[in-house]
């Protein structure tokens, strides 16, 4: 599957999200463990983006599969992570 490189880099902000949380270094511990959680905030500041560019990026990556919708954040604030397909993308594996 052909991503762009805002796709990859907004999977890049969410692995590191979960690997920040859980210690994950490959695709199998993120799997076992997934904290791949990021809110919408995290990722405008880390890709230094706005609301309607992560909007279209986290559309693009929902169709393909890649990422879910993840209720619960705070403040009702937009959270996405990612699916075991966005996971081994993250990781450069092919999906």
């Amino acid at each position: 599957m052909k991503l762009t490189a805002k796709e990859n880099a907004l999977l890049k902000v969410m692995r590191e999200e979960g690997e920040g949380c859980t210690g994950a270094s490959c695709a199998e511990d993120m799997k076992y463990d997934n904290m791949s959680f990021t809110l919408i905030s995290d990722i405008k500041s880390a890709m230094k983006i706005n609301d309607q560019q992560v909007g279209g990026i986290v559309t693009s990556l929902l169709e393909k599969g890649l990422i879910d919708n993840e209720e619960g954040a705070e403040n009702n604030e937009p959270m996405w992570a990612l699916t075991n397909k966005g996971i081994d993308a993250s990781y450069g594996e092919t999906v």
